[in-house]
């Protein structure tokens, strides 16, 4: 089953970091169950349970991210933690590596942005909630992928659910460009295997988010 966040859970989660590109693994624990759950939470509203993956994951190919949200059941829930790495306990994880060096972003060096590299978020969702529409930027704990590694995906027609790992098999619609200035700090890393994708493409994460007016414009993918 699909459940919907009640706005708090939507605000908790937006304070917190992404695992990755569009999505969050947390632990939640029902309201009157002392049992814990995992759950795979989309666009910081739209949760399921990880261990049902495979059959939420053709429904969402199928039916979509607004039919699925739409006829979501609100669910009453405390958020216990949000897990940093895909927990391997959950069926939807491989737990080999893209590759024996490679590693993902929040695991490597930070870095200071240049001021003049733009990047690159994409997502199925036109109100992706990790855009700030106030100060139009990124929000804190927030993934996107470089400029270069979209173009190639696009222009070699790889498939961004794979090339990235991503949980949400519907099809990715936009795209966010991001401009950070040289106060911003970012990690660079490789999207590790995940969400049953070989992962791969280039990500970089943004821990502090990104400074105020560094949202430049949004396109539909592949324009």
């Amino acid at each position: 089953m699909f459940y919907r966040l009640y706005n708090s859970n939507t605000q908790l989660l937006l304070d917190q970091p992404e695992t990755g590109m569009g999505y969050q693994i947390v632990e939640v624990q029902k309201r009157n169950y002392y049992s814990k759950q995992i759950m795979i939470v989309l666009n910081s509203e739209l949760a399921f349970d990880a261990g049902d993956y495979s059959i939420y994951e053709r429904r969402m190919a199928t039916e979509g991210y607004s039919k699925m949200f739409s006829e979501a059941s609100m669910a009453d829930v405390s958020i216990l933690k949000v897990f940093r790495h895909p927990p391997s306990s959950t069926g939807m994880v491989m737990e080999r590596a893209f590759s024996d060096t490679s590693r993902g972003a929040i695991d490597s060096p930070k870095e200071k942005a240049d001021g003049q590299e733009v990047f690159v978020r994409i997502s199925a969702y036109h109100d992706d909630k990790r855009i700030d529409t106030v100060n139009k930027c990124l929000r804190s704990g927030s993934f996107a992928t470089t400029l270069e590694d979209y173009l190639h995906t696009v222009n070699n027609r790889i498939n961004p659910i794979a090339r990235y790992a991503l949980p949400n098999t519907e099809i990715v619609k936009w795209t966010f460009y991001i401009q950070p200035t040289n106060n911003d700090m970012l990690q660079r890393g490789t999207v590790q295997t995940a969400n049953e994708q070989r992962g791969g493409g280039e990500e970089v994460y943004f821990e502090k988010g990104t400074s105020k007016n560094t949202h430049l414009f949004t396109r539909q993918y592949g324009q």
